[in-house]
């Protein structure tokens, strides 16, 4: 049971933490932040949901008969709330994946080549005003030398 819990906790932060080194201005960035939301979404709600719910309901007939009433009083009360807290991470997941799922993917590579060659260009002529400015001041040294 406990699996379930810290098992997805694992899985999930793993899934963040790879999404956060996604670049979603690339197309192929935002394709795999498409399937990570998706299937953190699926992970969260399978084993969030239905697996700890399954667990809870397993639960509910050991601890009706081997303790007391106050002990089963706070277990019950405690996994309500840990499935309160359970909806709420689902619905982060959900609204994540609602945000990115359907996110238009950037144009296709050319755009990005032709900034390339922009920015290419750019530094060519970043160096060759680099180079005039140092025979100018070349040229300015030796006529005051």
């Amino acid at each position: 049971g406990v699996f379930y819990m810290q098992g997805v906790a694992a899985f999930g932060l793993s899934f963040q933490y790879y999404a956060f080194t996604l670049n979603l201005k690339e197309r192929w960035g935002l394709l795999q932040m498409k399937m990570v939301v998706i299937s953190n979404f699926v992970l969260m709600f399978y084993c969030r949901i239905i697996g700890f719910g399954r667990i809870c309901i397993e639960m509910i007939p050991i601890l009706w008969s081997g303790t007391s009433a106050l002990f089963f009083i706070m277990a019950v009360s405690t996994a309500i709330s840990m499935q309160y807290l359970n909806y709420f991470f689902i619905l982060e997941a959900y609204n994540k994946c609602i945000k990115y799922t359907f996110m238009p993917l950037p144009k296709s590579a050319k755009k990005s080549l032709s900034n390339r060659k922009k920015s290419e260009t750019a530094v060519a002529v970043v160096t060759q005003l680099k180079r005039v400015m140092s025979d100018i001041v070349l040229q300015g040294e030796e006529s005051a030398s």
